[in-house]
């Protein structure tokens, strides 16, 4: 099998343009509300809020589609725990 060559792009850059995954095993949907809360960082902006905040974090529950969404004025693990706390305690 012959090498290929590809010019200007890194191994990391070919697999973030990727639009497809194989997977060996079967994926089945989460069926409890909480069984799996996916969740994701954003920021930063490039204008601030008026209440200063950067960044949004976003929770979504793989059970029942919930999805709910927090500004953040930074991305520090002390922020981004505290605000998981949050949401942890609302939707127990």
């Amino acid at each position: 099998m012959g090498s290929v060559e590809l010019e200007g792009k890194c191994e990391d850059c070919i697999y973030g343009k990727q639009t497809t995954c194989h997977y060996d095993e079967v994926v089945e949907p989460e069926t409890e509300v909480l069984e799996r809360v996916y969740t994701d960082l954003w920021g930063p902006a490039c204008v601030c809020s008026v209440g200063g905040a950067e960044y949004m974090m976003v929770f979504n529950d793989g059970g029942s589609s919930y999805c709910v969404g927090y500004f953040l004025t930074s991305k520090s693990a002390d922020t981004t725990l505290s605000t998981f706390a949050e949401y942890h305690a609302k939707l127990e």
